[in-house]
């Protein structure tokens, strides 16, 4: 995390824990305010912190806000953010991470129902006095129980093979709805990282209604977050939040690009646009006419906006591969054109056929391997060791070894291996002969 990130979620901390504690509107925004300037900061905040009024130049940071910002430049803490930290009970934070809940609605819970955990809320949501306040009807108290027991179950992230497979199943449904033209999974997915916190989708449709109806009514869909045309937010029965975006097609390569990240890679993108007089954003990029508000609610043309190719061409940068986008160096060098897919895999040393576990006969999966690109499949049924899974004993593994030795014999174009999951001892003994393999 920059710097910039780094100070942007103390305020936003500090604006949270004021409006939390009944601070007026105006202290609660006008540290919001700085959060989103930090955030928007196209040159790290510490470079400009020493330097007399240049912090208070930065529209939305005023002399207060940038005392704060230098006092944790210089000591890694800001007293005030330390003092409402010590006036608000520690449960309370966690009470603030419950999705539906914002300060507001905490505040009232805090005050009016004592409650400073988050067992207190869900005991609360059970015999009813949540629902004794105003404005908690029966839905929001369902969602509250619903997402309290979505934050326990799930720790917040997913495998990538396992949101992965979702996602694409979520995809090639939305490819089928009448009016979609394009339809893409981004975000930390798209980047291939190990663990996924949400999934992100991006839809282009002359039909925005139909498309975001029909991703809210998908089978595996829970609970609806977030409803609307443009923009809808679901959880799912396997516990992982879905967001949907529909966005022009015109600008559906800048917007690809801005909610694939990195937010650090965007960082760097925003920052060679501007020093080439230009300024990007979700909707593209536009050539800076010195305005105040957005080029896109002025309507100024993008220089590009469909692909993520064209804006990259126009930044003068090869196209950088998602897989790459965390500013590790990317910028540095031209990426790698070779890049290892799932099909430059050639073989595969773990696979189980019908005779332990699997679903598919020896001659099937070297059939299903060969049309996959394989040139070598292993099979490695399970051993005895494996009871509840069908694993061969002795006899039953040198008559799998030898039907193995047929089926490669017979099928072309792919070298079968006769192998086992062979249980290794404490003793370093095995369960089977290194000759019946």
């Amino acid at each position: 995390m920059s710097v910039n990130q780094e100070l942007a979620a103390q305020f936003e901390e500090m604006a949270s824990l004021l409006e939390l504690t009944g601070a007026n509107a105006f202290r609660v925004n006008a540290h919001t305010k700085v959060a989103r300037a930090l955030e928007g900061l196209t040159t790290d905040v510490a470079t400009v912190a020493g330097n007399p009024g240049e912090l208070e130049a930065i529209d939305g940071i005023g002399k207060s806000s940038a005392a704060k910002i230098r006092e944790w430049l210089a000591d890694g803490r800001i007293a005030d953010l330390d003092q409402l930290r010590d006036d608000v009970p520690d449960g309370l934070i966690e009470v603030m991470r419950v999705p539906g809940l914002g300060p507001k609605t905490v505040r009232r819970l805090w005050t009016e129902l004592q409650i400073e955990s988050l067992d207190q809320l869900s005991a609360a949501l059970e015999d009813g006095s949540v629902a004794g306040l105003p404005r908690m009807g029966a839905k929001t108290v369902a969602n509250l129980v619903d997402a309290i027991a979505f934050m326990q179950a799930s720790g917040g992230r997913e495998r990538m093979g396992t949101a992965l497979m979702h996602a694409r199943s979520m995809v090639k449904r939305l490819e089928e709805v009448p009016g979609v033209e394009e339809v893409r999974y981004a975000g930390s997915l798209r980047r291939g990282r190990d663990t996924i916190g949400d999934i992100d989708i991006l839809l282009s449709s002359t039909d925005p209604a139909l498309a975001s109806e029909t991703f809210r009514a998908m089978p595996e869909v829970t609970t609806v977050l977030v409803q609307g045309d443009t923009k809808s937010s679901v959880r799912t029965e396997h516990g992982m939040q879905v967001d949907l975006r529909v966005v022009d097609r015109s600008a559906f390569g800048a917007a690809l690009m801005y909610f694939t990240g990195s937010k650090e890679h965007n960082v760097v993108l925003r920052e060679r646009a501007i020093a080439r007089g230009m300024r990007l954003n979700e909707y593209g990029l536009f050539p800076d006419d010195g305005e105040e508000g957005t080029p896109q609610s002025r309507g100024v043309k993008p220089v590009a906006a469909d692909t993520e190719s064209a804006i990259y061409e126009a930044l003068e940068l090869p196209f950088i591969p998602p897989e790459l986008r965390e500013d590790r160096g990317e910028f540095d060098q031209p990426p790698p054109s070779d890049l290892i897919t799932v099909d430059d895999i050639q073989s595969d040393l773990h696979s189980h056929t019908t005779e332990s576990d699997g679903t598919l006969s020896i001659k099937e999966m070297a059939i299903a391997a060969r049309e996959a690109g394989r040139t070598v499949l292993a099979i490695t049924d399970h051993s005895k060791s494996s009871a509840q899974a069908n694993g061969l004993d002795e006899d039953r593994l040198r008559r799998h070894a030898d039907a193995i030795r047929e089926v490669n014999a017979d099928i072309t174009g792919i070298t079968l291996l006769a192998g086992s999951e062979v249980d290794i001892h404490a003793d370093g003994s095995l369960d089977y002969d290194d000759e019946i393999l």
